[in-house]
């Protein structure tokens, strides 16, 4: 039997739009031909995946077999929650929270347990790493590769890995930047090898663009005072 996780890469390489608001979802069980999906109550996932449920039973059973059910499991409203990935990657990594306007960006990567630990506390969190600039005519695309050699490097600097953060930008440029981000880890960029990118920096997460948490909100807090 194949696991409940499998899911995951199965809508990755099949309905990618559709795997992008899985990152919202709170939790992913299985109980024989049931496939549970929880999400936050008023959350991006409670307010997109209802439509999505005839693809997401769709795809479910081509994977687990055609007597498969999905059912959506709405628990208490969170807007802090990260992406459920990031939440149950290892606890040390680094969370890269990166937003743009129409003509700068700015990028917050903290440690998963710092962060956690401010947001226990009521507090903002301080940026092990901050990036920011305007934004080139190719917009978040263009900027990307930069991006990436610098996390990189922060996370082999502490021996981490880091998670990039995005509130959804829309499918088109959500794609866009997939691309650009593969392309990256495929060739590498001028400064770092693929390899090396492939190791310490991970894929592109969606969070709630309407209930952006926290760190989202550091990193467009940060390119207010450069745009003006």
């Amino acid at each position: 039997m194949l696991p409940v996780a499998a899911l995951f890469p199965h809508l990755r390489l099949r309905a990618p739009a559709l795997a992008r608001r899985l990152d919202g979802i709170t939790g992913l069980e299985r109980a024989g031909d049931v496939l549970r999906v929880r999400v936050s109550a008023g959350g991006w996932a409670h307010r997109e995946l209802p439509s999505c449920l005839p693809e997401l039973r769709s795809r479910a059973r081509e994977l687990f077999g055609p007597s498969t059910r999905v059912e959506l499991a709405v628990g208490p409203s969170d807007p802090e929650r990260l992406p459920f990935p990031v939440l149950s990657s290892k606890h040390w990594n680094l969370v890269a929270f990166w937003a743009w306007d129409g003509t700068h960006w700015a990028c917050a990567a903290v440690p998963k347990p710092e962060y956690r630990k401010a947001l226990e506390g009521g507090v903002s969190p301080e940026p092990g790493f901050l990036g920011q600039g305007p934004l080139p005519p190719g917009g978040p695309a263009a900027v990307l590769p930069d991006l990436l050699e610098d996390l990189a490097r922060k996370a082999q600097a502490d021996r981490s890995y880091a998670h990039l953060v995005i509130p959804f930008p829309g499918d088109t440029l959500a794609r866009d930047l997939e691309t650009a981000l593969y392309t990256a880890k495929d060739w590498g960029t001028p400064r770092v090898p693929g390899p090396v990118l492939q190791r310490y920096v991970g894929r592109i997460h969606c969070t709630d663009p309407a209930r952006p948490p926290l760190g989202v909100r550091m990193a467009q807090g940060m390119i207010r005072p450069a745009s003006q």
